[in-house]
């Protein structure tokens, strides 16, 4: 008996110190597949109902097919999914036995893929375009696109999303319709419509979005010293057929009748829905201010002849009521204040090209010759992009 038990143990002693784990043929695998396939074997014998080492010898088999092909080979050795979409990027074309071999080996596959799609990586968008088969679009990436693009309209373009070839782009773009209907608030206006083009966004808006964006190209750019009635009773029509919210318009619109109103007849716009709307206030403006003007200077001069000092008094606070008031124009005019504020304005909204404008004639005003030519080269880019515009579940 005590030799039986001697002879258990040496062989219990040899078989730990020559036996090797599943986890250690897995981390050999990630340097030489080829060894690893002989210690599985080896596993095999001594574990023929192993299922861990069977699903083990799958992984490993797959590994070893995958190294034929050099492109991608050094990631699939280390099993780098994120490097191995890098490198799939370099392929022209990727079958389904390929794709079958890759989630053997590497189950986060898709999960890593939709990862970067949602990151924009161009590595991605690539590979989308090869894949044989359809994949979830990531949770999320609707918001990451319309948010990207009124964030900023100039650096990000969504028309890479149609390279997106192994999603389901349809069903995509009605979700970014849908998310994009949520965002539609005047100052979003002109970005929502530049998208819904570029992504041929099948939006009820998408009529009225392109009006109004194309109405506000026209006013940015707009000379009412040339104008004449009908080119306002155009832009007069063209504002009337737009039923989104349009205060932007009207103000800009509002301020151009009020200087033509100067030199031209303008009756046309009497019934309409724009210019009543503007005389009523500025007649009412004016009878207001006079006859308040009017009774004040009235009141004024029967109180100061009933009691000189009152005069005396009343003279000096207009007096120096007229100096402070000239000092604030004074400083409300210098153009040092005003581009000041002009270049806080822009730090709200500096996609503006008005404020460029702006700008680039305060700099001209103080013969600042080089910052204005600046100042009108990016109002310039701005006009032209403007006018340029207008999961790892198949399904």
């Amino acid at each position: 008996m005590r030799r039986f038990f001697l002879v258990f143990l040496a062989v219990f002693i040899f078989s730990v110190v020559t036996g090797i784990t599943l986890d250690e043929i897995r981390e050999i695998s990630k340097s030489d597949p080829e060894r690893a396939y002989m210690q599985l074997m080896r596993y095999l014998k001594d574990h023929p109902g192993d299922e861990k080492a069977l699903r083990l010898g799958k992984i490993i088999a797959a590994k070893r097919e995958l190294m034929k092909n050099q492109t991608i080979s050094d990631a699939v050795l280390k099993e780098n999914t994120r490097e191995l979409i890098k490198k799939m990027s370099q392929l022209k074309n990727i079958n389904k036995h390929t794709m079958a071999l890759i989630e053997t080996m590497l189950p986060d596959f898709y999960d890593t893929l939709r990862s970067m799609v949602l990151d924009f990586s161009e590595e991605a968008f690539k590979v989308c375009e090869i894949l044989p088969e359809r994949v979830r679009e990531p949770e999320g990436l609707e918001r990451e696109v319309v948010d990207r693009f009124i964030e900023n309209p100039l650096g990000f373009d969504p028309s890479v999303i149609n390279k997106l070839r192994c999603m389901n782009l349809s069903r995509l773009k009605r979700k970014v319709s849908a998310y994009l209907r949520t965002k539609l608030v005047e100052k979003n206006y002109m970005a929502a419509s530049r998208l819904v083009e570029m992504l041929s966004l099948s939006l009820p808006e998408a009529t009225q979005l392109k009006l109004y964006s194309d109405l506000a190209q026209q006013l940015s750019t707009i000379d009412v010293s040339s104008m004449s009635v009908e080119d306002f009773e155009d832009l007069v029509n063209k504002y009337e057929k737009i039923t989104l919210q349009k205060e932007k318009l009207a103000s800009r619109i509002k301020a151009i009748y009020l200087m033509l109103s100067e030199r031209m007849d303008l009756s046309f716009c009497e019934d309409r829905e724009i210019c009543p709307e503007i005389r009523k206030v500025s007649e009412v403006t004016n009878v207001s201010t006079s006859s308040e003007s009017a009774a004040s200077k009235t009141e004024i001069l029967k109180r100061g002849f009933d009691q000189p000092w009152k005069t005396a008094l009343f003279v000096i606070l207009a007096v120096a009521t007229s100096m402070t008031l000239v000092l604030i124009i004074i400083k409300a005019r210098d153009p040092k204040r005003r581009i000041f504020r002009i270049k806080k304005k822009l730090e709200r909204d500096p996609m503006n090209p008005q404020l460029h404008i702006k700008l680039a004639s305060l700099y001209e005003e103080m013969g600042k010759t080089e910052e204005a030519m600046e100042e009108y080269r990016i109002a310039y880019k701005l006009f032209n992009s403007e006018r340029d515009s207008s999961g790892n579940d198949r399904s």
